[in-house]
């Protein structure tokens, strides 16, 4: 019986990086077993994590997509005048004329000129409780271009599984936007890394906030930056 969940089509986004432009395609393969029609709506490069920034000209292209074929669709686009910022490759395709599909590749970032960003490491070593799950923040690595703070769930008594949670991070006061799937975020085995905006020249200390899958939060836990 055919698997009526599986989407129309698989996008791919795949590019170099250089100083000033970025190169690369988006690559279409069908994802059920019928062949689609594919026009591309819109391609561009967006903010992380939300916000148009920069469209891509790509014209009018209609392209067959069939299953176990990969198509590549190229893209070229300049990147010098982009504010400092993380930002998305992203691409609307319309399938069969009607349904809309949305792509998005790996985040990458826009450097900080020296002097804006503070960089370092802050060693942390703090425990909070999060409903029934106890977490432990280990440090938050200060980069050129990211915070990355790693921490993890410590073992539970009844064994049970992790709980859904994400972190709010914040400098002086000042929110720290998150970047999903960035460079860096890869954890070891027993860890988490969540990779946020990078914490600005000055500041003098971190929050951390961590929010469950419910809602609930914990308590902040705050550390110095020395």
């Amino acid at each position: 019986m055919p698997d009526d969940d599986r989407p129309a089509i698989l996008v791919q986004t795949r590019y170099d990086r250089f100083p000033a432009t970025v190169k690369g395609a988006f690559v279409l393969r069908g994802g059920d077993a019928n062949p689609h029609l594919v026009r591309v709506v819109r391609a561009g490069i967006d903010a992380v994590p939300e916000g148009a920034a920069k469209e891509i000209p790509m014209g009018h292209i209609d392209v067959d997509v069939v299953p176990g074929r990969d198509l590549f669709v190229p893209f070229e686009a300049g990147i010098a005048d982009l504010d400092p910022g993380w930002y998305v490759i992203a691409a609307e395709m319309e399938v069969d004329g009607d349904a809309i599909e949305r792509s998005a590749g790996r985040p990458f970032s826009v450097p900080w000129p020296r002097g804006e960003v503070r960089t370092g490491s802050v060693p942390v070593g703090a425990s909070v409780r999060l409903g029934e799950a106890s977490l432990r923040v280990d440090r938050a690595e200060l980069k050129s271009d990211r915070v990355i703070l790693v921490w993890g769930q410590q073992e539970r008594k009844d064994a049970g599984a992790e709980v859904e949670v994400r972190v709010e991070v914040s400098a002086d006061g000042r929110a720290l936007a998150a970047v999903p799937r960035a460079p860096g975020s890869e954890p070891k085995p027993g860890e988490h890394r969540s990779v946020h905006y990078p914490a600005p020249h000055g500041a003098r200390a971190l929050e951390f906030v961590f929010v469950s899958g419910a809602g609930e939060r914990s308590e902040p836990v705050r550390a110095p930056i020395r």
